[in-house]
């Protein structure tokens, strides 16, 4: 009975903490340009921006307190950018400058 408590409650949470704490050390890499932007205008501690690529040129949108309203800064900026023909990249990331969604035309 408690062998069976053991191999089918515990040990798949203690595979899923695992793989989780194996995730969370793996490197996430940081592109060039965010890098450089982020060195410019760096970002406050718990804050996220959002920036839009276009013809390989990155402009910031902003920076925000909640990671909802980058993603809606960088959604809004997309549209404006597909109603008016033009394309481009644009993305969410955070204080370090992981990005953390991404959106091309």
């Amino acid at each position: 009975m408690i062998a069976s408590f053991l191999y089918w409650l515990i040990l798949p949470f203690a595979l899923a903490y695992g793989l989780v704490k194996l995730i969370q050390r793996s490197p996430r890499p940081v592109p060039a340009d965010v890098a450089a932007l982020l060195a410019q205008e760096p970002l406050p501690k718990k804050h996220f921006g959002a920036a839009r690529r276009v013809d390989g040129k990155l402009e910031s949108l902003g920076a925000f307190d909640k990671l909802l309203d980058a993603s809606d800064a960088a959604w809004k900026a997309q549209g404006a950018a597909k109603a008016a023909g033009a394309k481009g990249s644009f993305f969410t990331f955070d204080e370090t400058g992981v990005v953390l969604e991404q959106v091309d035309l």
